[in-house]
């Protein structure tokens, strides 16, 4: 879980949400986890919210029963009630239906955590493992093979381009299909502004071309070398 740096603080301390211009971020709806996370972790934090993502819930202990203790315990459950509804409603209606349950702010945060982190790692890692384990079988047709590479470099290309824009952007473009129709959505909104060398290598593999001229095995080394490169410059 991403770290948000507070130390221990004093539970009889009351927070209290600081004036800022921090734009709230999109509610998170099961995709780019791992983004949502930065910019809500961040959001908390210029509301002086952030450490209850982490802190246990604070108990008085036998014999601390008096008013002061009393006073301090509802003014860090106050905070953590505020910091537990900033998360909740950063979320779709259908996350806040099933994680709304979650008592604290805590549990909840660590509940996103376990499951939208490890299923984002899992389906980029299970992704780009195909792309680097990706070898050409005597077994196999070659034109199959060819446009299966197509396919997983063409998907993974697409998230890499998205994955580079702002969540009002993202939103946007999302509902591009292929790498080819998102590039050229941009192309067409932005072809004014120069992406420099990103931009090169995109337009290189959307542009690639099988050529019965040259031999299969060096065009897929070709290409993978530029999607690599793609990757490498995020």
């Amino acid at each position: 879980m991403a770290s948000n740096g507070a130390g221990p603080t004093n539970p009889a301390v009351p927070v209290t949400t600081s004036v800022n211009h921090t734009e709230k971020p999109d509610k998170f709806n099961g995709l780019d986890f791992k983004r949502w996370q930065q910019k809500m972790l961040f959001y908390l934090t210029t509301l002086n919210l952030a450490r209850f993502l982490s802190e246990e819930v604070p108990t008085l202990k036998e014999g601390e029963q008096n008013a002061e203790s009393v006073s301090d315990v509802e003014a860090w459950n106050h905070s953590d009630f505020l910091c537990r509804n900033y998360v909740l409603n950063g979320l779709s209606d259908a996350l806040y239906n099933v994680l709304c349950e979650k008592k604290t702010a805590k549990e909840l945060w660590e509940s996103l955590d376990r499951k939208y982190k490890t299923e984002d790692d899992g389906a980029k890692k299970f992704l780009v493992g195909r792309f680097l384990d990706f070898k050409m079988q005597d077994s196999k047709l070659v034109l199959s093979q060819v446009q299966e590479l197509q396919l997983i470099l063409h998907f993974l290309c697409r998230n890499y381009v998205l994955n580079g824009l702002s969540d009002a952007l993202y939103n946007v473009f999302c509902e591009k299909k292929t790498a080819k129709e998102l590039w050229e959505s941009l192309d067409r909104k932005y072809k004014t502004e120069d992406a420099g060398a990103k931009k090169f290598l995109v337009g290189r593999f959307l542009d690639f071309k099988m050529l019965d001229s040259k031999p299969v095995i060096s065009q897929v080394q070709e290409l993978q070398l530029i999607l690599h490169d793609i990757m490498l410059r995020g």
